[in-house]
């Protein structure tokens, strides 16, 4: 989703078409392409394409990349970019039309002046089906808090782990504790990918609904859940970022974790709006 983000925001500004490579989707059984159950602006790039623009003997233009990063170049000429690191680089915005861009590129400053558009865009194609309605209208009839725990691959592959680790059980009640002192009285709305861990070991004073309707084939009809609740508490995840983000409810509250990574040498300051919490 950041992908598209920064793809739609540049495709805009060179006012050409986006196309996606969703090829990588095909060596990675564990995760696929999804963003066509949404009301996105792009098209699929075919092999040739993708190849012409990056090229099959690009090994070394990443070097070449980082160095015109680094130097903030207000012209980059590449046609394959990819990204330095974590952080909000600006000068990518002055990309020309025919760029490849690789990278997770996970910084809403890269599409924050079309976020009306972003919306627009990842709103679904297909009405939410009876169980996903109720919950709907559980989230509407009360002052909704969405709380996602992201357990599985964080938690069953040790690479992932490595990277990411895991939020505490202390900080989702410091979570709590601090939105209750500031919006008391909300209903907690629990998602998670580990439902049955969720309910052994997460106990909460305030009144909450376990949303254990959508499997892991489903995770959309989650997000659309969680983006309609008024106030949010993030796991380490941009799948609750985006449950976050998404939502459009005045004096929105959203408390994400301090360290968004495990290493506590990668920056998250540019993932993390400054208008959020961080705890």
């Amino acid at each position: 989703m950041f992908q598209y983000a920064i793809g739609r925001a540049l495709s805009l500004r060179r006012h050409t078409q986006l196309k996606l490579d969703i090829s990588g989707f095909s060596q990675d059984p564990q995760r696929k392409y999804d963003l066509h159950l949404y009301n996105i602006q792009a098209e699929i790039a075919t092999l040739q394409e993708v190849e012409k623009l990056k090229g099959k003997l690009n090994q070394g233009l990443g070097e070449k990349i980082v160095k015109i990063f680094s130097a903030k170049s207000p012209a980059i000429s590449a046609s394959y970019l990819k990204e330095k690191d974590m952080g909000f680089h600006p000068e990518i915005l002055e990309a020309p039309d025919n760029v490849y861009l690789e990278g997770y590129w996970q910084s809403e400053k890269y599409f924050s002046d079309i976020a009306a558009t972003i919306r627009k865009d990842f709103s679904m194609k297909t009405a939410p089906n009876i169980d996903n309605q109720k919950v709907l209208d559980q989230i509407h009839a009360t002052t909704a808090i969405s709380l996602h725990v992201r357990r599985g691959d964080y938690v069953s592959n040790t690479t992932a782990n490595a990277f990411h680790g895991t939020t505490t059980l202390d900080y989702y009640k410091m979570a709590i504790d601090k939105l209750n002192n500031l919006i008391p009285g909300g209903t907690i709305f629990v998602f998670s990918d580990d439902q049955t861990w969720v309910k052994e070991n997460l106990k909460f004073t305030l009144p909450t609904i376990f949303v254990d309707c959508n499997d892991t084939d489903h995770a959309q009809d989650d997000l659309r859940l969680m983006a309609s609740c008024q106030h949010h508490i993030l796991a380490n995840s941009t799948f609750s970022w985006w449950g976050a983000w998404l939502a459009e409810h005045p004096k929105q509250i959203v408390i994400a974790p301090k360290q968004w990574f495990k290493n506590p040498n990668i920056s998250s300051k540019d993932l993390i709006p400054s208008r959020w919490m961080q705890i």
